[in-house]
């Protein structure tokens, strides 16, 4: 199973201590997502991470033009919390990379998540939900960056609509 952690415009301490948890629970394959600028931050890891350089990846969604989503509150938390789901299709599509757990990066877990995989059916992206019409993106899995897709293609859809609203007002 790879782990997949972002880390896009601001650090934020605690994902370190993920990393650790991580670590201790035996993960092998755990990738951070982050801008140039932010990598130092990792380097007590770097032998134990795979770091990707978010800036170097492509948007062939071009979210980050579209959103109009507010880019103040908490240091862009509002578009930054969906950015990162663009951001992580493009690294699995980019990088060939499957079966995917995304964590936020305050929750941490308490096993290896390779013990899902017998449970998991690779043809669905699993992601909790706290009410029947609301989820929360805390942990997810993804199997694939096709199965991706055609979430982000229905996301991507509102962006848009909301972005040409806003651009006609």
């Amino acid at each position: 199973m790879n782990i997949v952690l972002t880390c896009l415009n601001n650090f934020q301490d605690y994902i370190l201590v993920n990393i650790e948890q991580l670590l201790r629970l035996g993960h092998k394959n755990i990738y951070i997502i982050t801008n140039s600028y932010l990598t130092h931050h990792f380097d007590n890891f770097k032998l134990a991470i795979k770091l990707i350089n978010a800036d170097k990846l492509v948007d062939t969604y071009k979210f980050n033009e579209m959103s109009s989503l507010d880019n103040n509150f908490r240091n862009g938390f509002w578009k930054l919390t969906s950015q990162r789901f663009f951001i992580i299709y493009e690294f699995m599509k980019q990088f060939n990379v499957e079966n995917v757990i995304h964590l936020e990066n305050d929750v941490l877990i308490y096993y290896n998540c390779d013990v899902l995989v017998p449970y998991l059916n690779k043809t669905n992206v699993y992601i909790p939900f706290d009410t029947y019409k609301r989820n929360i993106a805390s942990i997810m899995y993804i199997p694939n960056a096709n199965i991706f897709k055609i979430i982000l293609d229905l996301f991507i859809q509102v962006v848009y609509i909301s972005y040409l609203i806003n651009k006609n007002n």
